[in-house]
């Protein structure tokens, strides 16, 4: 396999990432009562709060589901977006989102409009040029091969277990010691998102600041059994 072969192999392993938490965040469970004449039922079973599913199968058809969201949004992307990297220059192409999955987006309900479904799918390609562009992080020694909540073999993030944001409050109120302000966790992008959907930063640094404490967590828990039964193999074709 050459080497732009494998580095699109990979970023597309990224972009689906950046694709699984706002989807799974925005999914809805169909509603019984609005199978008249007219609507459009989804085939998949999406989920309100992913946190609390316990169905295999939905885990299964939602997976299958964002595969094939990310495969036509990647598809779609010129080449050197598909094969960036940190060595990449600045400049990059801009892509024409396909109007086949604008409309995908507005028929599962999950946008409101063609114009809703672009500013997704931007936000989506930001987060992945991000993400694909990102030098080797100064914590590369401590990386992890697999999320440390939900254990899958998949692209990691870099979580800071005491946020940035309040490095200065945790000093000056005593929280933790300096030394411990780059404590990272290795994270895939939809535990990354959900950590920071269940508590706010100052919670993190005073009550989150270690994975054990993350894990015991019944709602964490949860989303790990849930999370972790998605199969994420590389399937472009």
């Amino acid at each position: 396999m050459s080497t732009d072969a494998t580095t699109a192999n990979s970023n597309f392993a990224i972009l689906r990432e950046c694709m699984s938490a706002p989807i799974i965040l925005r999914a809805a469970p169909p509603d019984a009562s609005s199978g008249g004449a007219g609507k459009k039922r989804t085939k998949h079973k999406p989920v309100s709060d992913p946190i609390s599913v316990g169905n295999g199968d939905d885990a299964e058809e939602l997976a299958e589901f964002i595969d094939y969201l990310s495969t036509e949004l990647f598809s779609s992307l010129p080449p050197p977006l598909q094969t960036m990297s940190h060595s990449s220059p600045a400049s990059l192409p801009t892509p024409n989102f396909p109007p086949t999955l604008l409309d995908t987006l507005e028929s599962y309900s999950l946008v409101g409009s063609a114009s809703s479904g672009t500013t997704l799918l931007q936000s989506i390609l930001d987060e992945y040029v991000a993400a694909a562009q990102a030098p080797p992080p100064v914590w590369s020694h401590t990386r992890a091969t697999e999320c440390e909540i939900c254990e899958r073999d998949v692209p990691l993030t870099y979580h800071h277990l005491i946020p940035r944001e309040v490095h200065k409050k945790v000093i000056k109120r005593g929280w933790h010691n300096e030394d411990m302000l780059g404590s990272v966790a290795w994270l895939c992008r939809p535990c990354h998102s959900m950590v920071h959907r269940i508590a706010t930063n100052e919670e993190l640094a005073r009550s989150f600041h270690t994975v054990e404490l993350l894990v015991e967590r019944e709602d964490v828990k949860k989303w790990a059994t849930w999370v972790g039964r998605q199969k994420w193999g590389v399937r472009r074709g």
